[in-house]
């Protein structure tokens, strides 16, 4: 999974910025600093800063150590920190307790992130991000099941025995697939799906779910 993470590089004024940055982008590396360098690195500065921003804490500490290499060869002097994006607090942390996420942490983190993201695009758009799609054993079950649905305020399409159930992010799709079980019966057959833009003309049966969504 790719991260955010940067080395900032924080220089007493501006010219030593500007050969910090020849000498990263030149051929003034040596071919082993350029292998650990890779093209895992992007780099770029504003005022006496430079940053160097990576995708894992491993590439991020290649580069602190390239460049401290290259401080030392160029007798430049700087203060050096590596610091990693938190996409919730949005604010770059370098506290060592911030630094070192369990990666369990770092995929809750990414994963809330992206739900928050979801339930923001649907409400702006008034559009699903997710939807819940449910066969129905008979068309009978399908009308009584769209009516209990609806009655909770969810929003219902029904084509036939198929029934669309609307939901803003991945997760409330699964919440609202664990209430629609208990009430479903047997031989019913449930999925989420996501993607907005196919909730427009998604096929339900031989039908289509009609534009615009009939979001509540």
């Amino acid at each position: 999974m790719d991260e955010d993470w940067r080395v900032t590089a924080t220089f007493p004024d501006e010219p030593p910025v500007a050969r910090m940055l020849d000498a990263l982008r030149h051929r003034r590396l040596d071919d082993e600093m350029r292998r650990r360098l890779g093209g895992r690195i992007m780099v770029s500065s504003s005022g006496r800063y430079m940053f160097l921003y990576a995708d894992s804490a491993d590439a991020a500490d290649e580069a602190e150590q390239v460049v401290r290499d290259v401080l030392a060869h160029d007798d430049l002097a700087a203060d050096l920190k590596i610091e990693h994006w938190h996409p919730l607090e949005e604010v770059w942390d370098d506290s060592p307790a911030g630094m070192r996420h369990d990666a369990d942490e770092e995929r809750k983190i990414k994963h809330d992130y992206e739900q928050q993201q979801e339930r923001q695009r649907s409400q702006e758009t008034r559009l699903p991000e997710w939807a819940v799609r449910v066969e129905l054993p008979s068309h009978q079950d399908a009308v009584a099941l769209a009516n209990r649905l609806a009655a909770d305020g969810d929003s219902v399409v029904r084509r036939w025995k198929f029934l669309l159930v609307g939901a803003n992010c991945e997760d409330d799709a699964n919440v609202l697939a664990q209430k629609i079980r208990e009430y479903a019966p047997s031989g019913t057959t449930i999925q989420t799906e996501g993607g907005a833009g196919g909730l427009r003309s998604m096929p339900l049966g031989n039908a289509s779910v009609p534009t615009p969504w009939p979001w509540h």
